[in-house]
């Protein structure tokens, strides 16, 4: 298994905030491809931009495990972030992972 994360800006280059709606869009893409999600708000970053330019971003993280085979599907996710948002790129983590949903003891 691996465990992917994709970090989304939370603002367009302009300044501009993005809509709500585009995270909750985003939520039920991952909830309805995956077993779970796990979703991180308030992360900070920082791309030197091909113009120089550091870039300042206030970011949410999205990360799931799963099996590698779904990478393409991921990648193709952020490059469609990217293109939505204007982006010169987004990032995207991978890595082996284990990991296990743990269910509650019946007793």
């Amino acid at each position: 298994m691996i465990k992917v994360t994709i970090l989304v800006p939370t603002n367009y280059n302009d300044g501009r905030t993005v809509g709500q709606y585009y995270f909750d869009a985003l939520d039920l893409w991952f909830a309805s491809h995956f077993e779970g999600f796990a979703k991180q708000n308030g992360l900070f970053g920082c791309y030197n931009m091909s113009d120089g330019n550091l870039a300042k971003d206030s970011l949410i993280s999205y990360s799931v495990v799963c099996d590698p085979s779904e990478l393409y599907n991921l990648n193709r996710i952020a490059a469609k972030i990217a293109t939505g948002l204007g982006q010169e790129c987004i990032y995207l983590e991978w890595h082996d992972v284990n990991m296990e949903l743990v269910k509650p003891i019946q007793e």
